[in-house]
């Protein structure tokens, strides 16, 4: 990895999804799933589940590779301010060999839970018909990279909350380490829920089913522990870390004024203020922001389903 990396290039990174979504849709217009006019509640529902796995699918791929592009620009600068510049091979070699693991896991759930849902769903029943045996067949790379975006996610946070932890450091490097921490997750946060907004495709003038709303709450309660509260985490941590300096700057200029008012005291005492300053607020504008975005996408796309499903369908 070069110590200069460049920043993440969506251009770059959208190439794979967008022909993986392309050859899913092909398909799905091939095998009878995506085709219109639609007649009937059974074609709804098979159009609807076409549209949202094959868009899903490159979502998941998309996100995937930015949660390793994210890391990998971010790594060595988190490394060096921890001072551990020279183990940069060895977090690239851990990485790769949990990825090569994950793929493992998440092909056999890939190949599970096509047949699980299609049971639940009641679906199995018309397994003959081609367009449900197309819809089948591509929801097998959906849920393998479906449960892969997960373990992603999770490893991913996983490994940041590893490389946050230290004590060996001044205190002003542990909140500019947690605030670069914090940052490379919010990043991946903002990106991953934004695909939120994807999911109301599948409920498209039909109605939720349990099934759909168990996995739906499902995802959500994953994405808040795995996603959101390893970073909330760290916000309390930086705020204790922010709170500890503010004090101990506080002590030393009382001490400083005490000790003497020479002007080579005042030039250290402006320094100690100056730092107070800038670690005043533990968040920066840009991790707040980075929060709301993460608050927004599921909602918002909850609305727009009610309100074309209200007027536009209603």
């Amino acid at each position: 990895m070069s110590v200069n990396s460049s920043k993440i290039r969506f251009s770059e990174m959208l190439l794979y999804p967008l022909f993986l979504v392309v050859v899913l849709i092909a398909i799905n217009v091939w095998g009878g799933a995506i085709e219109l006019p639609i007649l009937n509640d059974n074609a709804q529902r098979d159009f609807n589940t076409a549209i949202g796995v094959s868009l899903l699918s490159g979502y998941f791929l998309l996100t995937i590779r930015f949660i390793h592009k994210n890391l990998a620009v971010n790594l060595y600068a988190i490394l060096v301010i921890r001072r551990e510049h020279s183990l940069i091979q060895y977090y690239q070699q851990k990485i790769s060999q949990r990825f090569k693991k994950h793929m493992v896991w998440s092909a056999t759930i890939g190949f599970i839970m096509p047949i699980n849902y299609m049971i639940v769903e009641g679906v199995i029943s018309r397994i003959d018909e081609p367009e449900v045996m197309v819809v089948a067949i591509t929801a097998i790379p959906f849920w393998f990279l479906a449960s892969l975006f997960f373990i992603e996610m999770f490893s991913s946070n996983k490994l940041l909350q590893e490389l946050d932890n230290t004590a060996d450091i001044a205190t002003t490097a542990q909140i500019n380490l947690s605030r670069k921490v914090l940052n490379v997750g919010l990043t991946t946060a903002t990106i991953v829920l934004s695909g939120s907004a994807l999911m109301p495709v599948f409920w498209i003038n039909q109605p939720v089913h349990l099934f759909d709303l168990f996995i739906v709450v499902l995802m959500a309660l994953a994405l808040v522990l795995l996603l959101m509260w390893p970073l909330f985490k760290i916000s309390l941590k930086l705020r204790t870390l922010s709170h500890s300096l503010i004090e101990e700057n506080d002590r030393k200029i009382a001490a400083l004024i005490k000790v003497s008012g020479k002007n080579s005291k005042g030039k250290q005492i402006e320094q100690l203020l100056t730092e107070q300053e800038q670690y005043l607020h533990y968040l920066t504008p840009g991790h707040r922001m980075k929060f709301l975005l993460c608050v927004l996408p599921l909602p918002s796309a909850w609305l727009c389903f009610v309100l074309i499903e209200s007027i536009l369908l209603g």
